[in-house]
């Protein structure tokens, strides 16, 4: 299903099928494509595993206070101290 989200995450027939939301029959051509091609479904599967790992806790916690100490060190450069 192409969730919000999802299109900024997930590449089309890279790690999933991205079919546009309430579109039942663009959704049921996706599952009977999923489940009648093996080598498909075994390919979307292992990159949607390698995927997932660039989202684990640490990374993504250590990403977004790499982020925040930037933002932080770029805006005290623009600010003079004391006000």
């Amino acid at each position: 299903m192409s969730a919000r989200g999802l299109r900024n995450t997930v590449k089309d027939y890279e790690a999933g099928i991205l079919v546009p939301p309430r579109n039942i029959d663009t959704l049921a051509e996706a599952i009977i494509k999923m489940i009648t091609d093996r080598e498909l479904r075994e390919r979307l599967s292992a990159n949607a595993i390698s995927q997932s790992k660039n989202f684990d806790w640490d990374r993504t916690s250590h990403r977004m206070l790499t982020n925040l100490r930037s933002a932080v060190n770029s805006k005290s450069e623009k600010i003079p101290f004391g006000t």
